[in-house]
């Protein structure tokens, strides 16, 4: 019985546990959110699956989203160049330009000084706290 409450991690794969378990609880939010949808076209006597569905509410901002694809494709692909810290600090910095839309020299430096304390933040609790690795 004691094995069955002893977890054994190999450091050098430690950093996939996490994408794991949130990857299986944004599965089970994705099923619950259609589930509610349908309940409640059920309670009110429409059918449960039409057409009217739509994936992208009206006047989506496409250009907030597809940037947003693409700076994440990046960020992939950036990571495994130059490594977390870096790649956080650099990517976390242009989301929140992307977000924010404008160059002011305010929402700039604001933006930076997000993007350095959370990459660090982030960096340390994993790293040095939880003495997980991080890509």
């Amino acid at each position: 019985m004691d094995s069955f409450f002893k977890l054994e991690v190999q450091y050098s794969t430690s950093h996939l546990f996490f994408p794991k378990i949130i990857i299986g609880f944004l599965v089970f939010l994705a099923v619950l959110i259609v589930t509610k949808k349908v309940l409640i076209r059920v309670r009110n006597k429409q059918p449960a699956i039409t057409r009217e569905w739509k994936f992208f509410v009206k006047d989506a901002d496409m250009f907030m989203l597809f940037g947003s694809l693409v700076l994440f494709m990046l960020y992939i692909f950036v990571l495994d160049l130059i490594g977390f810290l870096p790649a956080s600090l650099i990517f976390i910095f242009l989301f929140n330009l992307l977000f924010c839309r404008t160059l002011k020299p305010r929402s700039v430096l604001i933006s930076l000084i997000i993007s350095v304390i959370a990459s660090v933040l982030v960096w340390y609790l994993f790293s040095v706290v939880f003495n997980i690795s991080l890509p």
